[in-house]
């Protein structure tokens, strides 16, 4: 698995915040907060592998990236592939057909 490209299921979406992030499990409806480093790693996915990121990060990192993977794995939240250019990103634009979507009337 080392050496093969990771994406997470669609149904996984990273929202970044300002301290740390969350992974949002829309399929099971679960909530999964990650460090900031581990959001960096994750917008990466589909054109790297663990072991270009520990080379990248230096072999000193590597025991936090693996523990990285290994709770993306055991949460089954990404998958393991060799051709990234099966699994493009997906569009998430939604048109609305109306001026004003939502707003706050104080």
């Amino acid at each position: 698995m080392r050496n093969k490209k990771f994406n997470l299921f669609t149904n996984c979406k990273l929202v970044k915040g300002y301290s740390r992030a969350i992974i949002c499990d829309l399929q099971r409806n679960d909530i999964y907060p990650i460090p900031l480093s581990l959001y960096t790693i994750l917008k990466l996915q589909g054109t790297t592998t663990i072991d270009q990121l520990i080379e990248s990060y230096g072999q000193e990192n590597a025991g936090i990236i693996e523990e990285y993977f290994d709770f993306l794995v055991r949460n089954d939240l990404i998958f393991f592939h060799d051709k990234p250019e099966l699994f493009p990103p997906l569009n998430d634009f939604w048109d609305e057909p109306f001026e004003i979507t939502n707003c706050i009337i104080d």
